[in-house]
């Protein structure tokens, strides 16, 4: 609904795209707002007289309409289950000041390029080793585990192809049992081009 049709909800971290490395079988947690109700009931977050458990603030990219399309719908989904959203709109050297270097936040949504290797564009997501730096557009989250981060570096070294995909397939099955980021959907992307360009390639 946000992106137009333009995506489809994500089951990993690595998108399903880079076929070499994409687990399927990872941790799914379907739409489910009843369990939403009782786990956080579990967690001793009840609803209030006004049926509001508590209240977040939501930063999102700001790069267009379609991420505050997304914050607003975060917002509804949420309300649905008792927690309130404001949405807070910034500049992009505020939101990446807020966000990865202050860590002034609740949450936030973003877009992250996997690329054609997930040691380009994922992993810098959840590697701890960039925690302190201030570094734009790296494990926003703030997240931490050291099995996580031995993935990692052993995937960046690692000459085997198989021996590479099997530590990115045990990464995505750990960081989706933690979660410390959610994949909310991997985008389509397209390409235009003029009816008399001869051999183009999509």
């Amino acid at each position: 609904v946000v992106w137009f049709g333009y995506g489809k909800p994500a089951v990993s971290p690595i998108p399903s795209t880079l076929t070499a490395f994409h687990d399927p079988s990872v941790s799914a947690y379907p739409f489910d707002p009843k369990k939403a109700e009782a786990l956080l009931d579990e967690a001793g977050f009840k609803r209030g007289t006004d049926g509001v458990r508590f209240a977040l603030t939501h930063d999102f990219l700001p790069y267009g309409d379609d991420y505050r399309r997304t914050g607003e719908f975060l917002k509804q989904a949420l309300k649905r289950v008792g927690i309130e959203v404001a949405i807070r709109a910034q500049d992009s050297g505020a939101f990446i000041k807020r966000v990865y270097a202050d860590r002034d936040f609740d949450i936030s949504s973003s877009y992250n390029a996997a690329f054609p290797d997930p040691q380009i564009g994922v992993v810098r997501e959840y590697w701890s080793g960039w925690l302190g730096t201030k570094t734009p557009w790296t494990n926003g989250s703030g997240y931490r585990n050291a099995q996580v981060d031995a993935l990692i570096e052993r995937a960046a070294v690692e000459g085997n192809p198989q021996a590479r995909a099997a530590a990115f397939r045990a990464f995505q099955q750990i960081v989706q049992r933690d979660v410390p980021t959610l994949p909310l959907l991997e985008l389509k992307f397209f390409t235009g081009h003029g009816a008399n360009l001869k051999g183009a390639e999509e």
